[in-house]
C-alpha cells in the first residue's frame, strides 16, 4: 500500500491523533531515549521528538521512512531513522520508552518469541 500512496493520508491505518495512552505515558516521564518500532509515517516519533525525546524510529518499509523523514523535516526535529526488520535489528543500548503501534500483532507465534528477545 505504501507504493501506491502519495501521502500518509492515503494509507487506511494512518492517524494524526496521538493516542491517550502515549500522551499519558510521556507526561509521567522525563524525556530520554525512545524507540518507535514500526514507525510508519512518523507521527508518534515526531511527537516524541517535539517533546524532547531522543528518538530512534525503525521500519522496514523505505517509503514509510521517507514519509517519516519528510514529517520530521517539516517539524524541524531530529530523529534517528533506521531501515530494518525488528526481528534482526540489533539496537545500541537501552530505551526508557518503547512504542509498538502496529508491529507485534502481525507476527506469527514463533516470531513473537524472537521479538520478545530483541
Amino acid at each position: 500500500m505504501y507504493r501506491r500512496a502519495e501521502a500518509p493520508n492515503q494509507l487506511p491505518w494512518h492517524r494524526e491523533t496521538i493516542p491517550p495512552h502515549l500522551a499519558e505515558a510521556v507526561a509521567q516521564q522525563t524525556p530520554g531515549r525512545a524507540l518507535d518500532i514500526g514507525c510508519g509515517t512518523g507521527v508518534y516519533a515526531t511527537y516524541l521528538a517535539e517533546l524532547g525525546w531522543n528518538v530512534t524510529a525503525l521500519d522496514f518499509v523505505p517509503t514509510a521512512l521517507s514519509m517519516a523523514r519528510e514529517r520530521a523535516s517539516e517539524k524541524a526535529v531530529i530523529i534517528n531513522f533506521v531501515e530494518a526488520d525488528i526481528l534482526q535489528w540489533e539496537g545500541d543500548g537501552k530505551f526508557e520508552l518503547i512504542l509498538d503501534s502496529g508491529c507485534f500483532h502481525g507476527f506469527a507465534n514463533n516470531q513473537r518469541q524472537v521479538y520478545k528477545q530483541q
